[in-house]
C-alpha cells in the first residue's frame, strides 16, 4: 500500500500539485478496526474531503468530495478491479461490477455518425444495465438496442472529426480501463468500465489503492482477522489482488498521466 501511495504522489507532483500535497500528506481515508469483525464485504470505509487518496479523486475525475466524505462497501472496492474479476465472482454471490465493452463510433456522412457501445461481458450480456447506470457514458445518453445487442448514440452530423472530438469530451475516459485503441479501423475503445448509480465513481487504479488500504490497515492492526481470512473463501480474492494489483496500479496511473493506454509484453 505504501509503494502505491508513494508513487501516487509521485505522480501528483508531476501534476504540479506540490502545493496541494504538502497540504493533504495524509491519507484522506479511515478503515475502523469495529469494521473487521463484520462480513467482510460488508465492511466499510470512509474517504475524506482532504487526504492524498481525495487529491488523487479530484485530480483523475475533476470532482471534489464534500466536506462530510462518503463511504463505500468492500464489495463495492474489490468489484472494481479487472485482475481479480474471476476471484470476485468465486468468493461473491454477486458478479464483478465491471462491463467489459468494444465502443466505436461508427462514420456514416448520410445517416449519421453514431456511438455504438457493444457488451463484451457475458452477465451484462444476458442482463444489460440500464444506460444512466454506465457513468462512462452517461453524459451521451445511449439507448439500448435488443436487435444489435448494442448501446447506441442519436446520430450526429457534420465533420467526422469534429464529431469524434465531441464525443470524446463528452465521455468520461478516466472510467474505462486497460482501453485499446485502433485507430486502423476508426475510433474504438476496449476495455472496462464500472456499472452503477453513485455521486462518487472511482476508477479502477482508486479501487486497486482502496483494496491495498484496507488490507494493509487488517495486517498492521488486526492480525487476527488476517488469520480468518486466510481459512476463508476471500483468501484467494486477496492473493490475486497481490500478484497484479501493484503492476496494474502504475500501469493504469502512469496511463492517467500521459493521457493513453498502453500494455507491457
Amino acid at each position: 500500500y505504501y509503494s502505491i501511495l508513494n508513487f501516487s504522489k509521485v505522480f501528483l507532483l508531476f501534476l504540479g500539485k506540490r502545493k496541494e500535497l504538502e497540504k493533504n500528506r495524509w491519507h484522506g481515508a479511515t478503515y475502523s478496526e469495529l469494521e473487521m469483525s463484520k462480513t467482510f464485504f460488508n465492511e466499510r470505509i470512509k474517504i475524506k474531503s482532504n487526504g492524498t487518496i481525495p487529491l488523487i479523486y479530484n485530480c483523475i475525475s475533476g470532482n471534489i468530495i464534500p466536506r462530510s466524505g462518503f463511504e463505500l462497501k468492500v464489495s463495492e472496492i474489490y468489484s472494481n478491479i479487472v485482475s481479480i474479476g474471476a476471484e470476485y465472482d468465486l468468493a461473491s454471490t454477486k458478479p464483478c461490477n465491471l462491463l467489459g465493452h468494444i465502443a466505436r463510433i461508427e462514420r456514416n456522412n448520410h445517416s449519421g455518425h453514431v456511438l455504438k457501445v457493444k457488451v463484451l461481458s457475458k452477465h451484462y450480456m444476458a442482463n444489460p444495465p440500464d444506460p444512466k447506470s454506465i457513468p462512462a457514458f452517461v453524459n451521451i445518453k445511449l439507448k439500448f438496442d435488443k436487435a444489435t445487442g448494442q448501446y447506441l448514440s442519436q446520430p450526429r452530423f457534420g465533420d467526422f472529426d469534429l464529431v469524434v472530438a465531441q464525443y470524446k469530451s463528452e465521455i468520461n475516459r478516466y472510467l474505462i480501463s486497460e482501453s485499446l485503441e485502433r485507430m486502423d479501423i476508426g475510433e474504438l475503445w476496449v476495455g472496462y468500465t464500472p456499472v452503477g448509480r453513485s455521486a462518487f465513481n472511482l476508477n479502477e487504479d482508486m479501487n486497486i489503492m482502496l483494496a491495498f488500504f484496507h488490507l494493509s490497515n487488517i495486517v498492521r492492526y488486526n492480525p487476527q482477522h488476517l488469520y480468518k481470512l486466510l481459512d476463508s473463501k476471500y483468501w484467494p480474492l486477496m492473493l490475486g489482488l497481490r500478484k497484479h494489483g501493484f503492476l496494474r496500479f502504475i500501469k493504469l496511473m502512469w496511463g492517467n498521466y500521459i493521457g493513453k493506454s498502453f500494455d507491457l509484453s
